[in-house]
């Protein structure tokens, strides 16, 4: 026989709402409430938590306390009705609203307002004690930060660079402990204006951010891809160091070019000099290939006033390949000088590709014509064969690249 006071206790324990966890349970409809009393430092701006779809992990965890509860209470009924059938049965606890739903919640809404580039929003959702880092993580005082001016600045250099941030599935990224609970958000992003170039997005970056009383304490931004770095940042810092060089150390911290700085003079040129560069690269992408073809057509013509030697002369084949070599290294080195535009692409990799094997061309021609020169003809049948094996490996890349002629003109 179970007593009254085993009953009350059992469903205590079955009811997750009167656990005393280290993690509250708190009510994801007052977070922006709770916000506003506790924060006096910044500006609110009404808004609501972006809704989100509560994960089959989630329903789960709830289906199975309320299992454990039907299961107590069904225990109860049997030993009750053997003491007194006609005694009442309690009724079932309510079950706490999800805790890690709500995290979700606030780590959206925090980061719906950093994406779109509201720093007062954004920082509405941080405690108290947290004050955003330049590289994107959160510390608690006491540790290395900035303020949340910096922060600010943080997001006026988004604007400034063009960076565009595409938030994807965000969910918890563990159990939650005496921290609080932790989502960890999926990212890709645009930089430099890479959209507008038709490069990225880029990723993965994953943040996570750690949610207590309907707060964000802590965050880490973890960037898993270089190939930003590759395509954008260091062909920008090329660029500025090539044709503004003046702004180097405007724009930067030091000559290296290794961290940008976000002073108002700064902020002002990175707007000014990413404009500029997306413009750059889409004027040289359009006029790169003019200035390709009309060199090879050059050398289309100038090899093609070459008389055919005969098989059997030696001396007209060494005569040949030394005027060829020299018509092809002249095209060679015109070509390598043109300013190519500055972000690469697969475009660009064809070009770097078909000027190596070009320069192969010609140094092959140089060591036939010294090979027939010297009446060495199994030298000759050997270069002869290299020739016709880079020869085959050339293309001229994506269509109207000006190669074509180039391709056209060469000996097979």
């Amino acid at each position: 026989m179970i007593t009254e006071d085993e009953a009350t206790r059992l469903l205590k324990r079955a009811d997750p709402a009167c656990v005393d966890d280290s993690v509250p349970f708190v009510d994801a409809a007052g977070y922006l409430d709770a916000l506003r009393t506790r924060s006096t430092t910044v500006t609110l701006i009404n808004t609501e938590p972006t809704p989100t779809r509560q994960s089959t992990r989630h329903r789960w965890l709830i289906a199975a306390a309320a299992a454990v509860v039907a299961i107590v209470v069904g225990g109860l009924a049997l030993a009750t009705r053997d003491d007194d059938p006609n005694e009442q049965i309690p009724a079932a606890t309510t079950v706490a609203p999800d805790a890690a739903t709500a995290a979700e919640d606030v780590a959206r809404s925090f980061l719906d307002a950093y994406v779109a580039n509201d720093a007062d929003r954004a920082l509405a959702y941080l405690a108290d004690d947290v004050i955003a880092s330049q590289s994107g993580s959160f510390a608690l005082s006491g540790a290395t930060v900035v303020s949340a001016e910096e922060f600010r600045r943080e997001i006026a250099w988004n604007e400034a660079a063009r960076v565009k941030w595409n938030l994807h599935d965000c969910e918890p990224h563990d159990d939650g402990t005496a921290a609080g609970i932790t989502v960890r958000c999926a990212f890709d992003f645009h930089e430099f204006g890479s959209d507008a170039i038709g490069l990225g997005p880029y990723g993965e970056v994953f943040w996570d951010l750690t949610v207590r009383d309907g707060a964000i304490v802590a965050a880490n931004r973890e960037l898993a891809t270089n190939q930003s770095s590759n395509e954008m940042w260091v062909p920008f810092t090329g660029w500025i160091r090539t044709v503004h060089p003046d702004d180097v150390l405007v724009m930067y911290r030091d000559s290296s070019q290794t961290w940008r700085q976000t002073t108002d003079e700064a902020l002002q040129l990175w707007e000014q000099r990413t404009r500029e560069y997306v413009q750059a690269v889409l004027t040289r992408r359009e006029a790169y290939p003019a200035e390709v073809g009309a060199i090879c057509a050059t050398q289309a013509a100038r090899l093609g006033e070459l008389a055919v030697p005969a098989e059997d002369a030696l001396d007209q084949i060494a005569a040949w390949n030394a005027a060829a070599a020299a018509i092809m290294e002249q095209a060679h080195g015109e070509l390598i000088v043109l300013d190519m535009p500055p972000v690469a692409t697969e475009n660009t990799m064809a070009y770097t590709s078909f000027y190596n094997k070009l320069i192969r061309l010609v140094r092959i021609a140089e060591g036939s014509a010294e090979a027939a020169t010297a009446g060495d003809t199994t030298r000759l049948a050997e270069l002869g064969a290299v020739h016709l094996q880079v020869r085959q490996a050339m293309m001229s890349g994506p269509a109207g690249s000006g190669l074509e002629k180039c391709l056209e003109s060469l000996p097979s």
